[in-house]
């Protein structure tokens, strides 16, 4: 949900300074950026789905026939690479362990389909493959697109607390019966009206048949017995122990979130709540904002040094290109229509087109309307009627200026 959060309603676009070929190049390649016809949208998702476990995502740059602009960029399981570089120079490069040996990978989609057909294709990796040889992957434009995004994974703060979670969740599965059902002891005969079977026979016969009704009441919640014989619970207060579980898991879970909001700058909420929940919305906001931006960083390095120049364009600097992202929140109606009501009677707006455009922003299509019909909104009426500075509008549209 926040990957969704950090892309928007609506795909980013890029747009390229004075070079229409380039920008058509770059929002083209953001429609299918792999052979399995994901988007730039899913670079945004998954790249923060990797920073927040991993603290960085890695992904590969291929060159590809098929593809339209011939190349290809996919993502690089974090869990199969290793880090290296050295420490006086600063070089970098990523090693990986490959499940397969290379003769096994396919190299056309037809001969995958067969390799997986025939069985040949093996989708688990096995010990015999983790020896194989180790691949490396450069840090280099042209070879992969590397963001740091976190110098620690927002999870590391919260692995001991799921870890805990984890083991109560297994706890509780294991145990559940024996923790959560109190005990049930029948008793054969009964004391009050001195009856008790006093043959061995028969007392043996009775604990037989109680027993087998003990088994069903576990089994289907009743059991029938007769009036001598009863059935008590010992520990009646035993089965609220389950509560401590439950509560425990609840408090894990707050546990849980709290580490992963505040390890991005966030605090718990209190106070007043409508105070501290737009400082706790402002505060996630930036933070997005603050990680896409090393995104599109990433990104435009990469256009500029990979995908244009492989297509015969190697004017552009990251400079010229603009990423246009989708608000990552929508205006509250209500509080832009205040704001646009406060212009109004302080006169600020030139024309009924300036405070239709801030309109705009919580009513859509007040866009597509004309902006000869200022006097549907009642206030603008009675600041006519009162004679307001910003009150009535000429046949133009424009606000009268204050004399």
């Amino acid at each position: 949900m926040t990957g969704d959060t950090l892309v928007g309603d609506e795909s980013t676009y890029f747009k390229v300074d004075s070079n229409k070929a380039a920008e058509d190049i770059i929002n083209d390649f953001n429609t299918n950026i792999n052979v399995r016809h994901q988007t730039i949208d899913d670079f945004y998702r998954e790249g923060w789905d990797d920073g927040v476990t991993h603290g960085n995502t890695l992904w590969r740059a291929a060159t590809f026939a098929d593809m339209p602009y011939g190349l290809d960029i996919s993502r690089i399981d974090q869990r199969t690479i290793l880090e290296d570089w050295t420490l006086r120079k600063g070089f970098r490069c990523w090693l990986q362990t490959p499940t397969r040996q290379p003769s096994q990978e396919a190299r056309t989609r037809e001969e995958h389909y067969a390799m997986v057909q025939s069985g040949a294709s093996i989708a688990i990796p096995s010990s015999n493959l983790m020896d194989s040889s180790t691949i490396i992957i450069p840090d280099d434009a042209n070879s992969t697109i590397h963001v740091q995004m976190f110098s620690q994974p927002p999870v590391a703060s919260a692995m001991l607390l799921m870890s805990y979670k984890i083991w109560i969740l297994y706890f509780m599965r294991k145990y559940s019966e024996k923790m959560w059902s109190p005990p049930l002891i029948g008793f054969v005969g009964d004391t009050k009206n001195n009856y008790v079977p006093y043959s061995i026979a028969e007392r043996q016969e009775e604990i037989d048949k109680i027993s087998n009704d003990l088994s069903k009441l576990r089994n289907f919640s009743s059991m029938g017995t007769m009036g001598y014989n009863r059935v008590e619970n010992p520990l009646k207060e035993s089965a609220k122990s389950s509560e401590y579980f439950v509560n425990t898991l609840k408090y894990l879970n707050e546990e849980i979130m709290f580490s992963l909001l505040s390890s991005m700058g966030i605090r718990s909420q209190g106070g007043t709540f409508e105070a501290t929940s737009s400082v706790i919305k402002e505060g996630l906001n930036y933070s997005l904002m603050g990680e896409r931006r090393k995104l599109d960083n990433c990104l435009l390095h990469f256009y500029v040094k990979c995908l244009l120049p492989f297509n015969g364009i190697t004017t552009v600097v990251e400079k010229d290109i603009l990423p246009v992202h989708s608000q990552s929140s929508k205006p509250i109606p209500s509080e832009v229509m205040k704001s646009i009501l406060m212009g109004v009677e302080s006169g600020i707006f030139a024309s009924q087109k300036e405070a239709r455009e801030i309109a705009a922003q919580a009513f859509p299509i007040l866009s597509n309307t004309p902006s000869d019909n200022g006097g549907w909104v009642p206030a603008v009426m009675k600041l006519k009627q009162q004679g307001a500075p910003g009150g009535s509008t000429t046949s133009s549209g424009n606000w009268p200026k204050k004399a």
